[in-house]
């Protein structure tokens, strides 16, 4: 009898033991889509074309491979430009400066960049223009150099600390160009409401690969490309809920694979729909 209820025993025990296990299970599963879900939004908004993400910053490569590119200085009431050559090194520094809207509005964005532009003709070698001569430039190196940048909308609030970035574009004398590189930003994120408010200081380092659209273009070029984007993604999160207070670190690798505005953000396994134009975040993926 006592063998059979010992052997009872085991078995009540190793169900609950299961049972608990299954629960802790459950319960990490859920915090790790959690955790997946904050980083799939904030890596949203740093690859979007309005909200001065990576999707802006590739724009310029882009535009450049046209006619006039990089001609004249100019502004206007929320657009500065200006242009510099140094013959030494081939390279034009070109700085590009837009504010939209006044910083203690709802809705403001200043986005400052300064960045140098190299044309390389087929031999690799540096030329002026884009178009020197009637040759066009088979190859433009863009760096950037200097990055400041606000966004602010109702509730939300973003910041750039550091911006560098590195690009090549190849087949720029063709419709169709190619671009490579390397992109890193640091800032942070503050999303405010009624109750509460989070903080993610985050540092985020990406390769692009191979993103291919029609030179010349800047206007809503996020629904014209496509490529694929890898890279890491780290975060302080904070949070603080009335007395309340709480943080946690976010480590996570992610790809993004683009297509006709849509940027799907894998995550450890988890999908995520993204517009490349907003940087909103749509929905899980299935």
């Amino acid at each position: 009898m006592k063998r059979y209820k010992l052997a009872g025993n085991l078995f009540l025990a190793t169900m609950v033991f299961v049972a608990i296990g299954c629960d802790s299970n459950s319960v990490v599963d859920e915090e790790i889509s959690a955790v997946n879900q904050d980083a799939a939004e904030s890596i949203a908004v740093l690859q979007g074309e309005d909200t001065g993400g990576l999707m802006e910053e590739v724009q310029s490569v882009f535009e450049a491979a046209q006619d006039g590119s990089v001609d004249g200085n100019g502004k206007s009431t929320d657009f500065f430009f200006s242009r510099e050559y140094d013959d030494s090194t081939g390279t034009w520094t070109v700085t590009r400066l837009v504010e939209l809207g006044e910083p203690e509005n709802e809705r403001y964005l200043y986005h400052k960049r300064v960045f140098e532009i190299q044309f390389r003709d087929s031999l690799d070698n540096p030329q002026i223009f884009y178009n020197t001569s009637g040759n066009l430039a088979s190859s433009i190196e863009m760096t950037i150099v200097e990055a400041e940048g606000v966004l602010i909308t109702p509730n939300f609030k973003a910041e750039k600390e550091s911006v560098s970035g590195n690009f090549l574009a190849t087949g720029t004398d063709t419709e169709e160009i190619t671009v490579n590189g390397t992109y890193a930003r640091e800032g942070s994120h503050t999303l405010e409401t009624e109750n509460a408010k989070r903080t993610l200081d985050f540092e985020m380092s990406v390769n692009v690969i191979d993103l291919v659209g029609p030179r010349g273009s800047r206007r809503d070029l996020s629904q014209k490309v496509s490529g694929t984007i890898e890279g890491e993604y780290h975060a302080l999160v904070t949070f603080e809920r009335g007395d309340a207070y709480g943080e946690r670190e976010i480590d996570r690798s992610f790809t993004i694979v683009i297509e006709e505005g849509e940027a799907t953000i894998t995550i450890e396994g988890d999908r995520f729909e993204s517009d490349l134009q907003s940087g909103e975040l749509r929905a899980q993926a299935s």
